[in-house]
């Protein structure tokens, strides 16, 4: 006969397997919150060694406060940050992040950002301290080849038509006729307004690079709509695109805080390459103000001593682009001083586009020498304006797009080059004029 026991027995037994219940679904939370990654990592991290948590993944905005001018570039770089690419690819960044554990104070030199497709680690420091660790790290990680750079701010270069006078001197109007539906121009830059009649339903694949979402929304300051708009916007007004047949994929390297850094063009250009595009057009730039007069001695010393890690990476992003039959376009600058002051755009592989004025005469504000691969309309274009509306502007931000929009024309033809075949094929559609290369159409 089974013996029976009173009810609080039974009170006692079942509080006591609710209990343990709770105390292991606490347990077991707190150990997934601790060692699971928050969140899904961006594309590019897929695949980190799992010991390397999910916070490394996500890139913050940049804080306004750590903005300085760099006394020795004169650029605006962030003073506490500072980052580290391995340059061989047999190297694994995993092994890096632990070998630098071992090596600094991982509390005093904090990793904030990891990315293994490039093998590349962005590390927060004490801003006094940038100088000295960027030579510590090399030194005591020897045996990785290393390449360290400040994290430099890429201005929006600010600017201000009669569209059809530059047209009919470059001789561009046919190429607006050619079926490019086929071809995708990747545009980097600060933000984008996809309702604008000029660029709707012409955008596929949206990238936001500083939060890997798919917002672009444009910032306060006009500039991605506006380059986009000139090289493939659809009839607005009285503004029309280069070749409007063509797909546009639209990135924005601008955070919350409105900084373009270094990293976020990084993982724009990957971005922009993994989805093939053909063409990249990057019209942001190192902002060089303040340099205008200075000795062209001085400067051109500079462009050949000084920024060599950071331009050596850019190198090497660049060739990957170009390995993968993406041509990238960039804005010159408008500073006045020599183009290749700005290590991004030293690169023998990338298009340097300055601007020209309706007479075929450099621009007054346009960047300039060896390092300039041609010139192209710069002064009072009429492109469209986030919000709804159009603007006349001016910069080589926007002689730029019309000489990714002519690449995008060539593509067609030429489907089958290289890029440095694709750009061999530009060279021959210019003339010169006043002591400048400038585009002009000979092809179409």
């Amino acid at each position: 006969m089974m013996k029976k026991y009173p009810f609080f027995y039974y009170l006692i037994l079942f509080l006591l397997l609710v209990a343990g219940v709770i105390f292991w679904y606490l347990l077991l939370s707190r150990y997934f919150k601790e060692n699971m990654p928050q969140g899904n990592p961006p594309v590019s991290v897929i695949g980190q060694p799992s010991y390397i948590r999910g916070g490394y993944y996500t890139i913050k905005p940049i804080d306004r406060d750590k903005v300085i001018i760099d006394t020795i570039s004169r650029r605006k770089i962030v003073s506490d940050l500072v980052n580290i690419a391995i340059k061989d690819t047999v190297y694994q960044t995993h092994l890096f992040v632990k070998d630098f554990a071992q090596q600094f104070d991982t509390v005093q030199y904090r990793i904030r950002y990891i990315d293994s497709t490039i093998n590349y680690v962005q590390v927060k420091v004490k801003e006094q301290e940038r100088m000295a660790f960027k030579q510590q790290v090399k030194q005591q990680l020897s045996k990785y080849p290393l390449l360290v750079w400040d994290e430099a701010l890429f201005d929006k270069e600010v600017a201000l038509d009669a569209n059809d006078h530059y047209w009919r001197m470059e001789n561009l109007y046919p190429i607006r006729s050619l079926d490019a539906s086929h071809l995708k121009v990747a545009v980097i830059d600060n933000g984008f307004d996809l309702k604008h009649l000029s660029i709707a339903n012409k955008w596929i694949k949206p990238y936001n690079a500083t939060d890997n979402s798919q917002e672009v929304s444009p910032s306060a300051i006009n500039h991605g709509t506006a380059v986009a708009s000139l090289i493939l916007g659809n009839q607005f007004q009285d503004i029309h695109g280069m070749i409007p047949s063509c797909k546009l994929i639209p990135i924005k390297v601008a955070d919350a805080n409105g900084f373009m850094t270094s990293t976020y063009i990084v993982k724009g250009l990957l971005y922009a390459v993994k989805n093939h595009a053909d063409v990249v057009n990057i019209s942001l730039g190192a902002n060089l103000e303040g340099l205008e007069g200075t000795p062209e001695a001085f400067q051109k010393a500079y462009i050949d001593n000084e920024g060599k890690d950071e331009e050596a990476f850019w190198k090497e992003l660049f060739q990957y682009a170009e390995q993968n039959k993406t041509v990238v376009v960039l804005a010159a600058g408008n500073d006045n001083v020599l183009t290749g002051f700005d290590p991004f755009q030293r690169s023998e592989i990338t298009i340097k586009v300055g601007a020209v004025n309706k007479n075929n005469q450099k621009a007054d504000f346009s960047n300039y020498g060896a390092y300039t691969t041609l010139y192209a309309p710069g002064e009072e274009l009429k492109v469209a304006l986030a919000g709804g509306g159009t603007e006349i502007t001016q910069g080589t931000s926007f002689a730029a797009p019309i000489v990714s929009a002519f690449l995008i024309a060539l593509r067609t033809k030429y489907p089958q080059l290289s890029a440095k075949e694709l750009i061999a094929q530009l060279m021959k559609n210019t003339t010169e004029k006043n002591q400048l290369t400038i585009l002009y159409n000979k092809t179409f």
